[in-house]
């Protein structure tokens, strides 16, 4: 009887974690993540506009003519707090150089307005309550960074926490240009 269950668990573990893998390999609107950044193609931006939780209204191509380094983020997400205050070095690094633009999404308004004074935000922050600009962008999570350049094509793409170093790498070429 106990080799039957051994032999069970083992079948059922193997399915399972090729169900996984299939899955994984067959989810084909992801975009590839920065660490596969030599291969990644550049593509147009969503056509998408958001309010900021000022209740100012932002279209993303009214920001063309400057790189754009756009953050989703969750109040209470661990990797988001500690990318932020990489973002903010990246932000007072770059100013009148590039736009910054943050998205919450998945949390409270209250919890927002936390996160940003505690990591100095100050640049917009749109609220995607209804999740329509994260399924524009086609975010999985969060944090998730993109670079969009001048001209509105998403450069750059990291589902990951995010670094000042690999921000910079992107965005030294493109206001270099």
């Amino acid at each position: 009887m106990r080799r039957v269950l051994t032999v069970a668990a083992i079948t059922f573990g193997t399915v399972f974690v090729l169900s996984i893998v299939v899955f994984g390999r067959s989810r084909t609107d992801a975009l590839e993540p920065a660490s596969t950044a030599g291969s990644f193609t550049a593509h147009p931006e969503p056509d998408v506009a958001g309010d900021t939780m000022a209740g100012r209204r932002i279209a993303l191509a009214d920001l063309r003519g400057k790189p754009v380094v756009v953050n989703f983020f969750a109040h209470w997400c661990q990797p988001c707090k500690e990318e932020a205050g990489q973002i903010a070095q990246t932000a007072a690094d770059y100013r009148g150089r590039i736009h910054m633009l943050s998205i919450a999404r998945d949390s409270t308004r209250s919890g927002v307005q936390a996160f940003a004074a505690k990591y100095g935000m100050t640049w917009p922050i749109l609220w995607d309550g209804s999740d329509d600009l994260s399924r524009a962008f086609k975010v999985p999570g969060q944090p998730v960074t993109f670079i969009i350049d001048a001209n509105g094509r998403i450069f750059f793409f990291d589902d990951t926490q995010t670094t000042e170093k690999r921000i910079a790498s992107t965005l030294n070429r493109l206001v270099s240009s």
